[in-house]
């Protein structure tokens, strides 16, 4: 029908996801207008992203490359416009990235790089063993030689706040600005090490996560590891970061004064958090823990890794991980 006009009600995915190339490349119509609203708009319908109304005109033989939409609130006001970027023909993303610095010896830890978008948010976390990653999820291997790289990928993915309108934008494959900024390259260190995305676990296997020497922590034993003490030590962090690495110091300090026996001189922070705020009875994580010394340290930690979120947020777009 080479002379009518669509109206089309649909998820963005035809528009920015890789698997739609196919549909792409087949439909030539070109775009008029159109407006976004969130999913939970409709009844029944839970989920945080964008349900789009586009107007096409197929009497307009025109490649897609991206669609500015009105968004539209439950109030029915206009907020602004959201445009959403369909992959080139020859597009590379994040994963493709990533997958070029594979390493498989010396293994620090494991970091599941499951597709390439916001919706996947929750499943970007580093684990001890290579059996905590999601079954047939690609997965980075982490070694001293890609950290970084590692921590880049891990950070670009977990700074940005993940919202009903970018849940179907692509990460992409970056530009090389990264591998002269160095002090990008040590705020994702850090930001990775005191992420509650990462899962590390002693219990597990050896912690290689710990960025403290025993005696700033106060700890009266050795740990099996100093990878990451090491390795961190004669790095100049920026003001930000230093001050999640103090935040971190004095919630470590705090658990290894505590006067447990049983105390796990190994814990990563994870398992920190988990000896101060226990589980529910369906094994879930508490939020909050009962101790408020310890909630109080945490708390500001977390603010701390806020803030230097927000400093990494820039370098994602001037990079070009995410287009704006």
């Amino acid at each position: 029908m080479p002379f009518s006009k669509i109206g089309l009600f649909s998820k963005l995915k035809m528009i920015t996801a890789p698997n739609f190339s196919k549909f792409r490349n087949n439909f030539s119509g070109g775009y008029c207008n159109g407006f976004v609203v969130h999913a939970n708009t409709f009844d029944n319908v839970s989920g945080n992203f964008p349900i789009g109304f586009t107007i096409w005109d197929l009497s307009k033989n025109e490649q897609i490359n991206n669609v500015s939409c009105d968004i539209i609130e439950n109030n029915l006001k206009i907020i602004g416009k959201k445009t959403f970027y369909a992959p080139s023909k020859n597009a590379k993303f994040i994963n493709d990235w990533i997958y070029q610095y594979n390493y498989s010896e010396n293994l620090i830890g494991y970091l599941n790089c499951k597709c390439n978008d916001f919706q996947h948010k929750k499943a970007i976390y580093i684990a001890t063993s290579q059996s905590s990653m999601i079954n047939g999820s690609p997965f980075l291997a982490i070694s001293k030689n890609n950290l970084i790289q590692g921590c880049i990928y891990f950070s670009v993915r977990q700074c940005v706040e993940a919202t009903w309108l970018n849940d179907r934008d692509q990460f992409l494959y970056p530009n090389d600005g990264w591998k002269t900024d160095v002090e990008f390259q040590n705020d994702c260190l850090i930001f990775t090490i005191f992420h509650n995305q990462n899962r590390i676990k002693s219990a597990q296997g050896t912690n290689h996560w710990i960025p403290f020497k025993p005696s700033e922590v106060n700890s009266d034993n050795d740990f099996d590891s100093s990878f990451m003490a090491d390795f961190i030590r004669n790095r100049n962090f920026s003001p930000e970061a230093a001050a999640v690495l103090d935040a971190g110091k004095a919630l470590m300090t705090y658990y290894h004064s505590e006067h447990d026996p049983e105390l796990n001189v190994n814990a990563s922070l994870y398992e920190i958090r988990e000896y101060y705020r226990g589980r529910t009875d369906k094994g879930r994580l508490m939020s909050k823990s009962d101790d408020e010394e310890f909630q109080k340290l945490d708390d500001d930690l977390k603010s701390a890794l806020k803030v230097l979120a927000e400093k990494i947020v820039p370098k994602v777009y001037q990079y070009g991980f995410l287009k704006k």
